[in-house]
């Protein structure tokens, strides 16, 4: 099937959970189907020779960026005050500047490559393409419900001023993916949960479940996978704002408690593009490192024994937690951050949201090899089974015959 897919990142591996999702699943589909990527490298922080690499398996990819234009902080007033009188989300206003880019391009390969399905991966890139979208079969990849990311980090933001902001922009979330959802495409989300969560918008949509997934191939261990017990690992892009207020919540509520019985306890952050908050956080904080972007992760999946995922806000499925499963790391998340998993609390891994109960649930894996090795194994057998990205990418392969034909 020719497949036009149109994407706000350059998809990419190692990159962002939307960056490897979109390469992975492309990676997967390319010998059967025929891909053009439409991209942007402005958003994901693409590693050195990701554009080659996504070339190696794609018929063609097209890179484009936003015109010349006014200086940063004209173009963040700019957007400011155009978000103030439009109406429109501050998401989808920071991509206006590729529109028309974007509209040519795709109307081009439309005459030219002929394309039986566009699918567009988030659901704020759709302006981009809106025309293209009138004219073939849409697949909507919907990576999160981008509004209740918004709701819920709302939820724990300290300054009214942003609070105030975030609100209003959440309510504009909420009424551009109910008017999106509410369009004749097909949707995918990552889980249930948020096909759920979409339907209670559009309850007349089309809606498919195409997993989140790991190449359990790449992220795989030893059987022994060993690590420092009062090491704990953070992966994940920093400049992603529930993430960073994950390690700001682990290191201020969490952390405490767990290092007056392990003093030694450490948190190593690794992802790109850390905040300068963060930094700053490290710098004053003895029990916290953060290391920025490194080219293979791996490395320190093995030297940490525990992986922590404290978030509190995010929509989708983590990337994260399926990596450090398939590696066979003892995980303990919230309930938001295992959210739209197949993964059991006490099997798999374990699961706490009180900062308590999560400091006891970390200090319990400290304590025990065995249960570590446990849910290590158990982690490791479930993401072989369920969420490798050859059992997945098929899923949506389906999405795209079934949008093609109507159904």
């Amino acid at each position: 099937m020719r497949t036009l897919v149109v994407t706000p990142y350059l998809p990419s591996f190692p990159g962002s959970g939307s960056c490897i999702r979109t390469y992975c699943l492309a990676r997967e589909l390319s010998g059967q189907h025929e891909l053009r990527v439409l991209a942007t490298s402005r958003l994901g922080g693409a590693p050195p020779g990701a554009l080659t690499d996504l070339e190696s398996f794609c018929q063609e990819v097209r890179v484009l960026e936003p015109p010349a234009g006014p200086s940063a902080r004209r173009g963040r007033v700019a957007r400011l005050a155009s978000w103030v009188w439009s109406g429109a989300p501050l998401e989808v206003v920071a991509l206006e500047p590729l529109r028309g880019e974007f509209a040519r391009t795709a109307r081009a390969w439309l005459d030219e490559f002929r394309p039986e399905i566009l699918e567009i991966n988030e659901v704020l890139t759709l302006p981009l393409v809106e025309e293209v979208a009138r004219q073939i079969p849409v697949v909507l990849n919907v990576h999160n419900l981008v509004w209740r990311v918004a709701q819920r980090m709302g939820q724990h933001e300290a300054s009214w001023k942003t609070r105030l902001k975030g609100w209003m922009n959440q309510a504009r979330l909420r009424a551009f993916e109910r008017e999106v959802y509410r369009r004749p495409y097909r949707f995918v989300t990552c889980s249930e949960a948020d096909r759920q969560g979409l339907l209670d918008l559009a309850p007349q949509a089309r809606v498919s479940v195409v997993p989140n997934g790991v190449d359990t191939d790449y992220f795989s261990s030893s059987a022994d996978p060993g690590g420092d017990s009062e090491r704990l690992l953070f992966t994940g892009k920093m400049e992603y704002t529930p993430n960073a207020d994950a390690v700001e919540f682990f290191t201020a509520e969490i952390m405490p408690a767990i290092r007056r019985l392990r003093p030694a306890a450490h948190l190593e952050v690794v992802g790109m593009a850390p905040p300068v908050t963060l930094l700053d956080l490290a710098a004053s904080n003895p029990s916290l490192t953060v290391h920025g972007e490194v080219p293979d992760v791996r490395p320190w999946y093995e030297r940490c024994a525990i992986s922590v995922v404290p978030l509190r806000a995010g929509s989708g499925t983590r990337l994260k937690i399926l990596e450090a499963l398939s590696m066979r790391q003892a995980v303990v998340s919230t309930r938001i951050g295992a959210e739209g998993l197949d993964v059991v609390d006490g099997e798999h891994l374990l699961l706490a949201d009180d900062p308590r109960d999560f400091a006891e649930k970390v200090l319990a894996l400290m304590h025990d090899e065995g249960l570590r090795r446990r849910l290590g194994e158990n982690g490791r057998r479930l993401v072989r089974e369920c969420y490798d990205w050859r059992r997945v990418a098929p899923l949506l392969a389906q999405a795209w015959e079934e949008a093609a034909r109507g159904i």
